[in-house]
């Protein structure tokens, strides 16, 4: 049907309204305003997208889409019309690809939230693999942070109590973060041996034996995949205060006397799950009553990036961290030590993410 003209008026109202149904376009003399159902019908017509030109009326406010002076000529009149028709193809794919696009976008934000869903339940998850509580055995005691940088982390540590008087802490950090990185840990975490078994006797493993073994482990899983990851095991006499450890490609511990400072202590040792047969160095000292002993995982270096590099994509490893331990030193409780340590890390970002999981366990003995 060719374009419709609806004069305002209750004559040319009552049988406008099924015909502004099949209209190409709608013309309508003097005001929409005067007329409640001449009003009516121009908003239906908007609302199904036919376009309307008004003539004659100044309707400020009034849903119109073209105006035209009262005594515009015909071919005026026409040429509007036409513009508004030919105008009407595109208006008419422009919408239907908008709603195309608006029905993507629901699709989208729906698969958004749940794949954002699923990675809650797997943060949730990972946390069940940590330790509910950390045990105060004899003269030590303990606190931890783990602050993933995405929804899950490519850091996990444990604290295990081998027997009456010793416990293991291990820490662990996949290559990477997210996902794949998590999945790892668990492995890992999971497979980290300890001791060896034999009817009613056990021998503890010396740390670096348990990375050995672990190592070993990792290459008959991967299955020529690469991924790797760092370590640190540490086996402490509670009663005594000594402390034997080993690293793989792990950043070294931090032992800080009572008098004051810090003192790095590292072993020889690569990566976790790139060569077979590794061996990994060890090392030992006294936790002398006053001592601090710091575990912690390589995201540190980046967890306290300098402010005028902050925006930069990339940041620098730097050891500003040192700062914030070397200043919460005093606390005395572990935990307390720990909890301010992630407020120093959450100011330094200010508001950013971080770059890279961190991981810290702190081993006081009083």
């Amino acid at each position: 049907m060719g374009p419709f003209t609806c004069e305002g008026g209750d004559a040319y109202a009552a049988q406008a309204g099924s015909r502004v149904r099949r209209a190409e376009a709608v013309l309508v003399l003097g005001s929409a305003r005067a007329d409640p159902q001449v009003r009516g019908l121009v908003e239906d017509a908007l609302t199904r997208h036919v376009p309307v030109l008004c003539l004659g009326a100044d309707d400020a406010g009034e849903p119109i889409v073209a105006r035209a002076p009262a005594d515009a000529p015909p071919e005026f009149v026409a040429g509007m019309l036409l513009g508004l028709l030919e105008r009407q193809a595109d208006l008419d794919r422009m919408r239907r690809e908008t709603i195309a696009a608006n029905a993507s976008s629901g699709d989208l934000r729906a698969e958004v939230n749940r794949i954002t869903d699923e990675l809650q339940l797997a943060s949730s998850v990972q946390r069940d693999f940590l330790p509910r509580s950390l045990p105060a055995l004899g003269s030590i005691r303990l606190g931890a942070l783990w602050k993933p940088a995405e929804f899950v982390s490519g850091d996990l540590y444990n604290v295990m109590r081998l027997d009456e008087r010793r416990l293991g802490i291990f820490i662990t950090d996949a290559v990477g973060h997210g996902v794949p990185a998590a999945l790892m840990t668990l492995v890992i975490g999971r497979a980290l041996p300890t001791k060896d078994i034999a009817g009613n006797a056990y021998r503890l493993l010396s740390p670096a034996e348990s990375l050995e073994r672990l190592n070993a482990e990792m290459l008959a899983r991967s299955e020529h995949a690469s991924r790797f990851a760092t370590a640190v095991y540490a086996v402490i006499d509670v009663q005594t205060g000594h402390v034997r450890f080993s690293c793989a490609g792990h950043p070294p511990v931090l032992l800080a006397r009572a008098g004051g400072g810090f003192e790095p202590h590292g072993t020889t040792g690569g990566l976790l799950g790139v060569f077979e047969g590794t061996t990994f160095g060890e090392a030992e000292f006294e936790l002398a009553p006053g001592d601090r002993l710091l575990l912690h995982s390589d995201g540190f270096e980046q967890a306290f990036p300098d402010a005028a590099v902050l925006q930069q994509k990339h940041r620098l490893p730097n050891d500003r961290y040192l700062q914030s331990f070397a200043r919460h030193r005093t606390l005395a409780e572990a935990q307390a030590f720990c909890d301010a340590i992630a407020r120093d890390a959450d100011e330094a970002c200010a508001g950013t993410p971080l770059h890279d999981d961190v991981t810290l366990v702190c081993i006081d003995r009083q």
